[in-house]
């Protein structure tokens, strides 16, 4: 790989890496959006401060237990669980280096781009993975959006 070509890998890499973290903060941002609009699970505040992770299992709990419509509550939570799932991988490429690395293959030395865990090298990331992951976290913003607003509509249905 030449200058030019390792320029424009690390191009995309940051171009995709931006993209996730764009659509995490929508994530996020939905999910502080149920915890404030949703009565039953109206935590905000108790919340705020706590990591992703502990805001969505205990958005999760609530809604579990609130008196919200059934197939609206299973959208909304098995949602917040996957991004629960994504959120580990966010964590990777947010509080990790992103690496040239070389390991050895039956034809001699290889190597690839990646992003490597510092705590267990044998946690990477690589280009295929992190579209991947960009896919599903625009995907869940906006399915998040979409639920989260017919939920909230069907709290306060129309009065004449």
């Amino acid at each position: 790989m030449n200058d030019k070509d390792h320029e424009k890998e690390k191009e995309h890499w940051a171009s995709l890496i931006g993209r996730l973290m764009l659509a995490f903060g929508n994530i996020e941002f939905q999910l502080c959006r149920c915890l404030v609009e949703i009565p039953e699970v109206s935590r905000h505040e108790e919340l705020i401060n706590h990591d992703f992770k502990k805001r969505a299992t205990q958005a999760i709990k609530e809604i579990e237990n609130a008196k919200l419509d059934k197939a609206n509550s299973k959208k909304l939570i098995n949602l917040l669980n996957e991004c629960i799932k994504l959120a580990k991988k966010r964590n990777l490429i947010a509080h990790n280096p992103f690496n040239l690395s070389f390991y050895d293959t039956k034809d001699g030395l290889g190597f690839r781009l990646e992003i490597v865990s510092l705590r267990n090298n044998d946690i990477f990331l690589e280009i295929g993975e992190l579209e991947s992951l960009v896919n599903k976290a625009e995907k869940y913003a906006d399915e998040l959006y979409v639920v989260g607003t017919d939920i909230t509509f069907g709290l306060y249905p129309e009065t004449t």
